[in-house]
């Protein structure tokens, strides 16, 4: 019995179904859907017996001439067997079996190795709509960058795109937020000519880095005390800069 590997090696990437006791393994593709739903239909209204059901889905999906060839000399139950396993692969029955299998192909396409290609591949099907993902796939990392700097140029040139493309990691994109930093040393100057040396760039600092780091509870607690301790500075600072004014103004009240 020749190995998987032998087997995919042969017919690209199949199922299989083996069969230890006869030393047999039978590569495999699934129904189309198309074909799916033709043969449930048949099945389902009684169009066609079983056993001619499962000869047609045998010779349709198996992909190894040479089983097909001793297909009368198969020990019973063999085809039997594939078919049920070639019914089950090509289509979800339930919700939950479609769920499933979503969440699977998610983890796999969406994968972090994958994303810039992904990427990469929907610039060049919306500058070149004929290519589909598996073209591009096929194709070497090479030979995919070069059709990239076309789609790319086709595209800043009909405006579609504002700048050149740049393979981003979505999931570090979704968590990074853009935190607009606010000059607390010009507002104050505006407001107030002169400088009494109070430290605005060091609350800044401080509400910039609360800002960034919220999400983490840990951090946000250490920069809150550190951010009240900055404002008990400035607090004793206008003390000593404004006391004079401030008694001056009480024995004026």
């Amino acid at each position: 019995m020749p190995s998987i590997y032998e087997v995919r090696k042969k017919h690209g990437s199949t199922y299989v179904t083996i069969f230890q006791e006869d030393d047999l393994i039978i590569p495999w593709k699934p129904l189309s859907l198309s074909d799916y739903f033709r043969h449930t239909e048949d099945m389902q209204r009684g169009i066609i017996p079983i056993p001619q059901l499962e000869d047609e889905v045998f010779r349709k999906c198996v992909v190894d001439q040479s089983i097909l060839k001793q297909y009368k000399f198969l020990k019973a139950g063999i085809v039997s067997t594939v078919v049920h396993c070639i019914w089950q692969a090509s289509a979800p029955t339930t919700p939950d079996g479609f769920n499933e299998d979503m969440n699977l192909v998610r983890s796999l396409v969406l994968s972090p190795n994958r994303q810039i290609y992904n990427q990469l591949i929907f610039i060049i099907i919306s500058a070149f709509p004929s290519y589909n993902p598996d073209e591009l796939l096929a194709k070497t990392y090479e030979e995919l960058l070069h059709l990239g700097v076309l789609a790319e140029e086709r595209l800043l040139t009909l405006g579609v795109l504002q700048e050149r493309f740049s393979a981003q990691d979505n999931a570090q994109k979704q968590r990074k937020k853009t935190i607009p930093k606010i000059d607390h040393k010009a507002a104050w100057d505006q407001a107030h000519p002169t400088d009494h040396g109070i430290d605005f760039d060091a609350e800044a600092s401080v509400q910039d880095v609360a800002a960034l780091d919220n999400h983490d509870r840990l951090d946000w607690e250490l920069t809150r005390e550190r951010l009240k301790q900055e404002k008990e500075k400035m607090a004793d600072q206008a003390a000593l800069i404004y006391g004079d004014l401030t008694a001056e103004l009480d024995s004026k009240e």
